[in-house]
């Protein structure tokens, strides 16, 4: 692999990291090198190698020493070995699969052991916020009182999640992500070692793609140079072909453009990947509009009329997409759910139509209680709080609820937008229910599918929708929700752009196409 083949072994081959070199061999040049060092970054940035460095020179057994640098001579046998990773004395431990306290406390039996091959024990502890609660402890205690010719090396990802007492006391520095210039420079002197001709303009389009690791780019001019394979196909941008979809959200095209991220998805791309290289191409082109150069490679040319606002409204709705990958149960659904919202933006004639539920003041629904008792008047209509009337024996309402029933004015079309920023699931079911009862302390909801009645009542949904109303009413709610084997008319789910050949859509066909053929009907 390139990546481990074009390894930094000289702290002069670091590039990008002058500020962490300078203060490492000047203290090697001091001889007064630190018994724990702390490197965090995001990945691929050159964090282990630089570890694998301080070992070498920790170890070396002839440094080249001038009156401003420190470098391992790499002719020893102490550097050949940790250059082909057999060295005895440089101890690596993957903290994600030996975050135990039991392997810390091996570690801590070792230690004291004296070194085999060189002068010092390295030890490299990678993705160290892994460690348990108690065998960071167990580290801290290690940290505290390190053997003399003990050294270690932390490396991690996620440096909020290491103990702040583990990180005072080590020095700690911060391996930032390599700009475009220096990524370009890296991948065209192993380009021209192997003798394979880019031009300047793929060493950026490569370097864009890697967004700022020397790993991920390395590893993409490998696939190109042995596998043979062209830039275009690797990267696949054609496909992505973003000016073309976003001409599509512009103009109000949500049918067009769906079909166009499932042609994406059939051609076996990552939909999360895409997403997020989307994303970074609206942000460049953001970035342009307001006269700030950034990384991304952006023809302006391919935009003519877009504002800053149009671009604003996209990023962030995509960038909500992102998070909402995790818990969909079709692949494509974050990402069609998102261009339906879009599109409604930018062509008023695409925006769907959601009625507000008004609680009815009918002096019919003041005698559920009446009507409940009697047990001949399951014929009866009643109507729920948004007009819609439903006869007594078509509702699943227990004695305690129907009893409870008080009609006030609650704000539901306020309280459904306002859950929307927490999670679109919550959003797009609240739409389908409807208010049946609100007495001020005790909000009743009706739901026509077991399935939405039992992720309303979910512990985790339930307070969310408890907390918005309590904001929106400024006292303290509690949420009931029932079930009706009513099923309700699809109106306030209607797209204008599809098309319908009937008159009306059942809300099974309308859920169907949203969550799939297999739900459950109560």
């Amino acid at each position: 692999m390139f990546y481990t083949e074009y390894r930094p072994q000289n702290f002069k081959d670091l590039i990008g990291a002058e500020h962490i070199v300078s203060a490492i061999t000047g203290a090697l040049l001091k001889n007064k090198p630190a018994h724990a060092y702390f490197f965090y970054g995001s990945r691929g940035t050159g964090k282990t190698t630089t570890a694998r460095l301080v070992a070498k020179a920790l170890n070396c057994e002839a440094p080249i020493v001038t009156n401003q640098s420190f470098e391992p001579c790499g002719e020893c046998l102490s550097c050949k070995s940790i250059s082909n990773g057999n060295h005895l004395d440089l101890i690596e431990i993957d903290a994600a699969s030996n975050r135990g306290i039991d392997n810390i406390r091996d570690l801590k039996e070792n230690v004291n052991l004296s070194p085999t091959m060189g002068k010092n024990k390295i030890y490299i502890i990678d993705e160290v916020h892994m460690l348990t609660v108690e065998a960071s402890n167990a580290l801290l205690k290690l940290l505290e009182e390190p053997p003399t010719h003990a050294y270690f090396v932390l490396c991690t990802t996620n440096p909020e999640k290491v103990l702040d007492t583990i990180k005072s006391r080590c020095q700690q520095f911060k391996f930032k992500r390599p700009d475009i210039e220096n990524l370009v420079k890296k991948l065209s002197s192993i380009a021209e070692d192997k003798e394979f001709e880019l031009s300047d303009s793929d060493f950026v389009r490569i370097a864009v793609s890697a967004k700022g690791a020397y790993r991920e780019a390395e590893t993409i001019l490998e696939q190109i140079i042995n596998g043979e394979t062209s830039l275009d196909i690797l990267l696949d941008e054609k496909s992505s072909n973003y000016p073309l979809f976003t001409q599509m959200l512009l103009k109000g095209s949500a049918g067009e453009a769906i079909n166009f991220i499932h042609e994406i998805y059939k051609n076996g791309n990552n939909l999360e990947r895409w997403n997020e290289r989307y994303i970074a191409h609206c942000r460049g082109l953001l970035m342009s509009k307001l006269g700030v150069v950034v990384d991304e490679d952006v023809n302006i040319s391919d935009y003519k009329d877009i504002s800053v606002d149009s671009l604003t409204a996209i990023i962030k709705r995509f960038t909500q997409v992102t998070s909402e990958f995790k818990f969909a149960i079709i692949e494509t659904l974050p990402l069609e759910i998102a261009i339906i919202e879009v599109t409604s933006l930018f062509n008023p004639q695409n925006e769907l139509k959601i009625e507000t539920p008004i609680v009815s003041k009918d002096p019919e629904v003041k005698d559920v209680k009446k009507i409940k008792n009697d047990e001949d008047s399951k014929s009866q209509n009643i109507k729920n709080a948004s007009g819609e009337k439903f006869s007594q024996d078509e509702q699943m309402i227990d004695s305690k609820v129907t009893n409870a029933l008080e009609l006030k004015p609650f704000p539901f079309q306020d309280l459904i937008e306002t859950v929307k920023p927490h999670n679109h699931s919550i959003y797009l079911i609240l739409y389908s229910c409807d208010v049946i009862g609100f007495d001020g302390k005790t909000l009743t909801l009706q739901a026509y599918f077991s399935f939405h009645k039992e992720r309303i009542l979910s512990l985790k949904v339930k307070e969310i929708i408890q907390t918005e109303a309590e904001k929106l009413t400024g006292t303290k709610i509690a949420l009931k929700c029932i079930l009706s084997d009513k099923k309700p008319e699809a109106k306030r789910l209607t797209d204008k752009n599809v098309k319908v050949t009937k008159d009306k859509i059942g809300i099974e066909e309308v859920f169907e196409k949203v969550f799939g053929d297999d739900m459950e009907e109560a």
